[in-house]
């Protein structure tokens, strides 16, 4: 090893005043790291070269960047999976010198081509596509195809589920489809197992909100697991995502006939039953059919637990409907016990769209007490929220609508409720 490369460690944790304990102190306050004064000292003497995570924790304590150091480092590592970690440290932290450890990596690999070096070098051309977005991702998974015929079945089943749950780690991403539709495509000629990619292929399109897609293959993906031994809880949780597609799209009736398919063939699984309630109450609720909606929404709260989450949405919906049917005293009465779930289970619901509903049936009771201004605040802070799902419209198309409307009719009233500057104030809220 080049002392080049040692040397310029220790001039700069000298610089600092550092010993070699203390630099391994610092890594370890910082960032939980355990590194032993051992391993700097055989850098520092060129006596032996640390991992790249070592590197990398050294690098950011030290104030030093890749590019200072990298030419060197890069030249003494030659083992692939080294350069794999090495790779994947560079493209995160948008380093242009991965460009170089992707060339030497796929050198390395080409001359020792192994099953396990292959499968190194799949994994460095997912890491590629995943962090380098201007990058020619087609040109990638083509040659991901043609790696992944060359290594064992099991492995690709392997490398599938590392794939996936690696984007699902990075959800911020948001690029789970770039290997799962590859996948999916190559599931028949590489006779690779349908129910794992069907699992991940459907749940990153529904991840990413893709419901038409979803719907266009149900078909297929349903002569697939017609055809094949499918467990029944997979066949049941690929019929419940499709029916949420269908449902999400606007076809309540064909959401429904896979939701009621569901409900019949479900034994004991009453967390299943809940969700199938509420998504059947949820679509006869968008078609206006009040009373069948509450039917479904009773079945769905007599199966929830005391401490159930998923009750503060359902409850919240049944406020809403009784609201729209002007029974005003089950709709107090709802929305104090959805504020007393809220209190009970903070921080264990599913978050803000549980809130924004909540907030949205809220405004409703403000408006009614002639509190225009809170009023509106609840609505924009819950449009805010409800942006890009299925219940934007609810509070954007109708409520902030009536909401408006009943601000310029109180201003042209005889009692003169609100001053139009105030209202105009209000509006600016928007």
């Amino acid at each position: 090893m080049d002392k080049v490369l040692g040397l310029n460690y220790k001039l700069k944790r000298m610089s600092l005043g550092l010993s070699q304990e203390q630099l391994c102190e610092q890594i370890h306050l910082r960032y939980g790291y355990i590194v032993v004064p051992q391993q700097i000292s055989e850098l520092e003497n060129a006596k032996r070269i640390p991992s790249p995570s070592v590197i990398n924790y050294l690098n950011h304590t030290l104030s030093l960047t890749w590019d200072d150091l990298l030419e060197d480092y890069l030249n003494h590592i030659n083992e692939p999976r080294d350069l794999l970690d090495l790779l994947e440290l560079l493209l995160i932290d948008r380093s242009s010198f991965s460009n170089k450890v992707m060339r030497k990596l796929v050198r390395t690999v080409k001359g020792n081509p192994t099953p396990k070096n292959l499968q190194i070098n799949i994994r460095a051309m997912f890491y590629y596509v995943i962090w380098k977005s201007k990058y020619k991702r087609s040109k990638v998974l083509n040659l991901v195809k043609k790696l992944m015929s060359e290594i064992p079945k099991k492995s690709q089943i392997n490398l599938l589920e590392e794939f996936y749950l690696y984007s699902n780690n990075h959800t911020s991403l948001h690029k789970y489809i770039w290997f799962t539709r590859p996948m999916f495509d190559m599931m028949i000629p590489f006779k690779v197992n349908h129910f794992t990619i069907l699992e991940y292929y459907s749940s990153a399109l529904f991840k990413e909100k893709r419901y038409l897609d979803i719907v266009l293959l149900s078909e297929k993906m349903q002569e697939i697991l017609a055809d094949s031994n499918c467990p029944e809880k997979d066949y049941l949780s690929f019929t419940y995502r499709f029916a949420l597609s269908y449902l999400y799209l606007g076809y309540f009736s064909e959401s429904r006939d896979r939701l009621i398919e569901i409900l019949n063939r479900i034994n004991d699984n009453r967390e299943l039953k809940r969700d199938c309630h509420h998504a059947i109450a949820f679509s006869y609720f968008k078609e206006k059919k009040y009373v069948k909606a509450k039917s479904h929404w009773d079945e769905a709260l007599s199966l929830c637990s005391d401490y159930d989450s998923k009750k503060i949405r359902i409850l919240s919906y049944y406020c809403y409907t009784e609201i729209l049917s002007s029974n005003g005293e089950a709709a107090e009465n709802l929305y104090y016990q959805t504020q007393l779930c809220l209190d009970q289970l903070a921080g264990e619901t599913e978050g803000r769209i549980d809130l924004a509903l909540h907030m949205r049936n809220e405004a409703l009771f403000r408006i009614k007490n002639k509190e225009y201004r809170k009023a509106i605040e609840l609505l924009v802070s819950s449009i805010e929220i409800l942006k890009n799902t299925p219940y934007e419209d609810e509070v954007m198309n109708s409520w902030l609508a009536v909401l408006y409307g009943l601000g310029r009719n109180a201003i042209d009233s005889s009692s003169n409720v609100i001053k139009e500057a105030e209202l105009n104030s209000i509006m600016s809220l928007t």
